[in-house]
């Protein structure tokens, strides 16, 4: 008896190793996947810094403006939400045909189907 309970034991443990092993080639994948996206993000937003900084020169040497100009609204937007943490924390909006409340992300509302908002410009994009 104990010959077999050995066996299957042994079995178990093999079985338990390659299900761990199999978790850890799927998590090497994942991990490869993110990366690759990390890359492909670092790529975009090198690329935006790249046009944003060619977009201020050019502003700047046509209209006269200054970097303390661009800091100023930098600063007044960043405060629009309340909170200067160098970042726009997008608030939420009533849907003007049920009156709940919609996140600003999305184009219509999620409880009667409304697609009548007003959009700025950044939530058009």
């Amino acid at each position: 008896m104990a010959g077999i309970y050995g066996l299957m034991a042994a079995d178990f443990a093999k079985q338990r190793a390659s299900e761990a092993e199999k978790a850890a080639r799927k998590s090497e994948t994942a991990s490869a996947e993110v990366q690759r996206e990390m890359g492909i993000l670092e790529e975009r937003l090198e690329k935006l810094v790249l046009v944003s900084m060619a977009l201020w020169s050019l502003i700047e040497e046509r209209t006269g403006l200054t970097e303390q100009n661009l800091v100023e609204r930098v600063q007044k937007l960043d405060l629009e939400d309340g909170v200067a943490d160098g970042k726009i924390t997008r608030q939420l909006r009533q849907c003007p045909a049920c009156g709940r409340n919609v996140s600003r992300r999305h184009r219509k509302c999620l409880f009667c189907g409304n697609e009548d908002f007003e959009a700025g410009a950044s939530e058009r994009l």
